[in-house]
């Protein structure tokens, strides 16, 4: 987990070298006002200026800076930031502890689909980042694709706080969702066998159906020794689709799916099925 001094401190450090002058002056005052305001009012107003004041760059980062960010958000390479996203996290983090709760719930409340989507990828950075597992709940149950991608996608949040019961609905709505699985942060590492089972009565809707299967899906039906899912399995392996198939015959091989090599065989099949 990260630690919350240092996540204000790699933040303000690495995102101010990345502004121009006139944005740094006017982060560095804002960032002033939000500190001394115990009501939240001039957070939520700032939070809300960010897009009239700071440009909608992309960072190019060297080797250095994206060590440190990574250390502090697992997955911050593969996410997609820029520079008023990652000024609205450091606005998050900066705002004082006792009182973030009720204020960025009540941020959350008005805010806009695009601030929305930077509030959910920013959460992880802040010290009681758990406290907010409820608001991401929710959020699960969105249609709105960006905002359940900020969730469920290249964010570590979810596999660090979200009980089994809501991980696997975040899992299962990534399916019906047609999102790509590969991008889950922890996703073999918070399989169970509860999902399996679920995805496996979808699997049979879905042949009954005449329908296919995302090839993804196979990989959450690994290491259960179960009858069910064995024979699910065998039959896939008949699919007339290469990548199904595949998938299929690399989840019956039982191969220890903590290895890096069984992840990477699972990433390359989720990029040739998304891509």
């Amino acid at each position: 987990m990260p630690n919350a001094a240092a996540s204000k401190t790699i933040l303000h450090e690495l995102v101010l070298k990345k502004l121009k002058d006139e944005e740094v002056q006017w982060l560095t005052s804002k960032s002033q006002l939000i500190e001394k305001d115990e009501l939240g009012n001039q957070f939520i107003l700032i939070y809300s200026l960010v897009h009239r004041f700071i440009l909608n760059d992309t960072i190019e980062w060297d080797s250095k800076e994206l060590q440190y960010l990574i250390e502090h958000y697992p997955s911050f390479s593969e996410g997609e930031w820029n520079k008023q996203s990652l000024c609205r996290a450091l606005l998050m983090v900066i705002l004082p502890k006792r009182n973030s709760i009720a204020i960025l719930k009540r941020l959350f409340e008005t805010c806009s689909i695009k601030e929305q989507v930077d509030f959910y990828k920013n959460l992880f950075f802040l010290e009681n980042a758990e406290n907010f597992s409820y608001l991401v709940e929710e959020g699960v149950r969105t249609n709105v694709t960006d905002v359940f991608d900020a969730i469920a996608l290249n964010n570590p949040y979810a596999a660090h706080f979200l009980s089994e019961e809501a991980w696997n609905q975040l899992v299962l709505k990534a399916i019906f969702m047609g999102r790509p699985l590969y991008k889950i942060y922890n996703l073999l590492e918070r399989n169970n066998q509860k999902l399996a089972l679920v995805l496996n009565d979808y699997i049979h809707e879905r042949w009954s159906a005449g329908r296919t299967v995302s090839p993804e899906v196979w990989q959450l039906m690994s290491g259960y020794n179960n009858p069910k899912l064995q024979e699910t399995l065998r039959k896939a392996i008949a699919s007339t689709n290469e990548l199904e198939r595949r998938a299929a015959e690399i989840t019956l091989e039982g191969v220890n799916p903590n290895t890096q090599e069984y992840k990477t065989i699972w990433v390359d099949i989720g990029k040739q099925y998304n891509n």
